[in-house]
């Protein structure tokens, strides 16, 4: 049966969280591996992206050509290696943030506020909706490739706005109870701003725009998240060979289809890859 949580205190206005436990977290991360077969799918998809078929990687001067650097196909298999790699890393590296958050969220002692959830569902969905005209795929295009209804997708919307409500609730409880600031100074940094000639316009266009208090509570999560990334506990769990496989077979799958949807464009670019190829 499921634990039934107490709705917060509104404390000044805002609700007050607190957590079970203000320790650092312990969380595992995955990290895929970098196989034959994936260096070998990207490798064919790359050369497709670029006009080429398998012939094309015993034609040198088409890879030099086409692929700047490069001389034949085992450079550019190499290349592709080293850069699928770096990007399993990198990947491994991006999940400790979010598995952080969902750790300090499983702490939490009260429901979080309907109102809240309401207000993430509406961010999440705006965020949806961007992502796909990124892509450049209508809703129904997606649902179709997913193979998921409607009723689905909104399912699959609204449990991310709620997981998201509450990981914004823990990380406000421990900042409550941490009782972190942010400087000015700090704002840029953290609103990922850094190299801003002149923060001043900044700070004066945010409080012009009664932004600033917004962005303040935006960039002090941020620097809270950093905190409690760099304090967790993390363990690497290797991807096993039987896992890679049935991940290298979706990525198979979601790469041919976005390949298909890129040709059925009319005026689909022909920009040489940067090799962000999964």
């Amino acid at each position: 049966m499921e634990l039934v949580k107490p709705e917060p205190l509104i404390i000044g206005g805002r609700p007050h969280y607190t957590l079970t436990s203000y320790d650092p977290v312990s969380i595992e991360v995955d990290v895929a591996s970098t196989s034959d077969a994936d260096v070998e799918l990207a490798l064919q998809m790359t050369v497709t992206q670029m006009g080429g078929g398998p012939a094309e990687l015993n034609n040198e001067a088409w890879i030099r050509e086409n692929f700047e650097g490069l001389h034949n196909a085992a450079e550019l298999r190499e290349l592709v290696r080293q850069e699928l790699t770096a990007m399993n890393a990198q990947a491994a590296e991006q999940q400790k943030t979010q598995k952080c958050a969902q750790a300090l969220a499983s702490r939490l002692m009260q429901s979080v506020l309907n109102t809240s959830v309401i207000q993430m569902q509406q961010a999440v969905a705006e965020s949806f909706a961007y992502s796909m005209q990124e892509q450049g795929i209508t809703e129904a295009q997606f649902l179709a490739r997913s193979g998921m209804r409607k009723s689905d997708l909104q399912a699959m919307l609204a449990a991310q706005a709620k997981d998201a409500a509450e990981q914004e609730a823990a990380i406000s409880a421990w900042l409550d109870h941490r009782k972190l600031q942010m400087s000015d100074d700090e704002l840029p940094e953290y609103l990922g701003l850094p190299s801003m000639d002149d923060p001043r316009k900044m700070m004066q266009s945010l409080r012009s725009s009664g932004q600033l208090e917004a962005a303040r509570e935006f960039a002090l999560r941020n620097k809270a998240l950093e905190i409690i990334v760099a304090e967790a506990s993390c363990t690497y769990r290797h991807e096993t060979p039987a896992e890679a496989q049935a991940r290298t077979a979706k990525v198979r799958a979601s790469l041919t289809a976005q390949l298909q949807a890129q040709r059925q464009k009319p005026n689909a670019s022909r920009e040489r890859p940067k090799l962000k190829l999964v």
